[in-house]
């Protein structure tokens, strides 16, 4: 805590006033990358044009995701990644509630248009469910070993096959 205190140029005393141990700061620490993120998709979805399709939501969404993440490091380890989604999840849960980004998704898909819930004779799967089949599919390609571009055709690739399913 006393090395945290000193990059951080507070005193010690001042640090324990936030946080009780090094686990809170790192915990805070996950929740303002898995927020920035996601605000970062809310951004990206505000960006595009009001008729757009789910598709293009989806993807646009997903992408600022990856993007925001190839920010936070030049290299990329996956694994990294990984750490801070799986301890993001474990605090949502703990917390009795939802990872911001499914959140996200699941709001998404609750307002688009062209998914009928109304009817009393969908085909539709339930939307928490569907909402978040989308966010850990599209996330775990995030998690992969490749580049930019090939994780960006991938992105697009499963969102386009995502879409064509609900439409058929």
């Amino acid at each position: 805590m006393q090395s945290i205190a000193e990059a951080a140029d507070i005193s010690r005393a001042s640090l324990y006033t936030y946080f009780g141990s090094k686990d809170e700061i790192f915990d805070a620490a996950v929740d303002g990358i898995t927020f920035s993120v996601r605000d970062r998709a809310k951004n990206a979805l505000r960006e595009i044009s009001e008729g757009a399709s789910l598709q293009e939501k989806l993807f646009s969404m997903f992408e600022a995701q990856q993007k925001a993440w190839f920010e936070v490091s030049e290299r990329q380890r996956s694994i990294f990644y990984f750490e801070i989604w799986r301890r993001s999840q474990s605090l949502a849960r703990e917390r009795g509630e939802m990872m911001p980004f499914h959140e996200l998704v699941l709001d998404t898909l609750e307002k688009e248009r062209t998914l009928d819930y109304s009817s009393p004779d969908h085909d539709l799967p339930d939307l928490n469910i569907l909402s978040n089949t989308i966010y850990l599919g599209a996330s775990a390609i995030l998690y992969a070993d490749a580049g930019a571009s090939e994780k960006k055709e991938l992105l697009g690739t499963f969102v386009n096959v995502f879409a064509m399913g609900l439409a058929k």
